[in-house]
């Protein structure tokens, strides 16, 4: 049920519906923590940013970025990882600090 949510969550972030991604995706982490699916978890916080990143909510997308680069970090998973670090670098760039953006998106690459 949690990836579910997730690819609805994504849909959204795609479809223009990001107040629905938020909150299906809120809904995706934690039906994915009980279940203790973290690769999943890490996606399911990435696509939240996505969603918020789409409405300008910057703060909550850098937290939803951080949660999903520590899950990365804890599994091991570059991927996961990745995925947070650029849009943490997007994030930076739409809010004006280059130097921090260009910094996170080196970073993504490994």
């Amino acid at each position: 049920m949690g990836r579910a949510y997730v690819i609805l969550a994504q849909e959204r972030s795609w479809s223009g519906q990001a107040h629905q991604g938020i909150e299906e995706g809120r809904k995706a982490v934690e039906l994915l923590e009980r279940a203790g699916e973290r690769w999943w978890q890490g996606f399911a916080h990435w696509i939240v940013g996505i969603n918020y990143i789409t409405i300008g909510e910057f703060e909550p997308a850098l937290e939803a970025g951080s949660r999903a680069r520590a899950i990365g970090e804890a599994i091991g998973d570059p991927r996961i990882q990745s995925y947070a670090t650029w849009i943490t670098g997007w994030i930076h760039v739409l809010t004006g600090d280059w130097e921090a953006g260009i910094d996170a998106c080196k970073r993504g690459l490994g």
